[in-house]
C-alpha cells in the first residue's frame, strides 16, 4: 500500500480504499520545534525537542509502506510535523 497526498495539507489517502468500506484512520503528530522554547530560565530551561518530528515521520513511513492487516487497510492518515532544522537536514 502506498498512501498518496490528497492535495489537502497533511492528509494522505490510500487510493485502493473506498468510502463506506472498513478502514483504519490515523492521526500522527510530531512536534519538535516550538517558537517559545529557548532553554532559558524563564522557560524552565526547556529547549527544542530533538526527535519528535523525525520519529513521527518514521512511523508514518512504516504505516504507509509496511502496515499489513488484510481486513483493515489504512484509509486515511493525517500527518502534522514541526521539525527542527537539524531534523530537516
Amino acid at each position: 500500500m502506498n498512501l498518496r497526498h490528497t492535495g489537502t495539507h497533511g492528509l494522505w489517502q490510500n487510493p485502493d480504499w473506498n468510502e463506506g468500506e472498513a478502514g483504519a484512520f490515523a492521526v500522527i503528530i510530531g512536534v519538535s520545534k516550538f517558537s517559545h522554547l529557548n532553554g532559558s530560565q524563564e522557560k524552565y530551561y526547556l529547549d527544542q525537542l530533538q526527535v519528535s518530528a523525525l520519529t513521527a515521520y518514521s512511523f508514518f513511513k512504516w504505516l504507509s509502506q509496511d502496515y499489513q492487516i488484510t481486513d483493515l487497510p489504512i484509509a486515511q492518515c493525517w500527518l502534522l510535523l514541526a521539525p527542527t532544522d537539524e531534523e530537516v537536514a
